[in-house]
């Protein structure tokens, strides 16, 4: 009874900090939406209804749209970030969870499987060795260092990056926030 308890209590802690890293990430998406939405709502659109089709789109096109709308300088370091906080967020919004196995798995499309290509590339992600076919991203289950990380890699995304951008363009973060 004991071994299934803490196995319980593993599986519960891991989906928290899966969830924390995962609102995160959507609050990084939605803060995106909001500031692009203040600056482009025109023509009788507020920015309300802008936002909201604004929502309707993946995290990696307000990435982008982001970027046109808030034109300055992006690091590759930055570029790189902002591949990884999609990867996550996709990862943890369609990884398939169970509680037989003590990981997640998600299999990305072609467009994230370019991504993984690239971020595995400038040696951000390993690819794990025991995926049935690669490449998948295997979250571990009760995995405190990839919950610190990540939570911070979001953090930071969002304070020098997204904020960073807007701020230039005088979008104060109370509006966006």
């Amino acid at each position: 009874m004991g071994a299934r308890k803490n196995r319980e209590g593993e599986f519960v802690q891991s989906l928290r900090d899966w969830g924390e890293v995962f609102m995160l990430t959507i609050w990084a998406q939605s803060i995106m939406c909001h500031a692009i939405a203040e600056k482009t709502a025109t023509g009788g659109v507020t920015a309300i209804e802008r936002r909201d089709e604004l929502m309707k789109k993946s995290i990696s096109e307000h990435w982008k749209e982001l970027q046109l709308t808030f034109p300055g300088p992006v690091s590759r370091k930055e570029e790189l970030d902002a591949d990884s906080v999609i990867l996550l967020r996709n990862t943890l919004g369609h990884c398939t969870i169970s509680t037989g196995r003590q990981f997640a798995l998600f299999r990305p499309r072609p467009s994230g499987k370019r991504r993984l290509g690239a971020l595995e590339e400038a040696g951000r992600v390993v690819a794990p060795p025991d995926a049935a076919e690669p490449p998948a991203v295997i979250l571990r289950e009760n995995d405190s260092a990839w919950y610190r990380h990540n939570r911070d890699l979001v953090l930071s995304f969002l304070e020098n990056t997204v904020l960073r951008l807007t701020r230039l363009h005088g979008v104060q973060d109370a509006k966006i926030c």
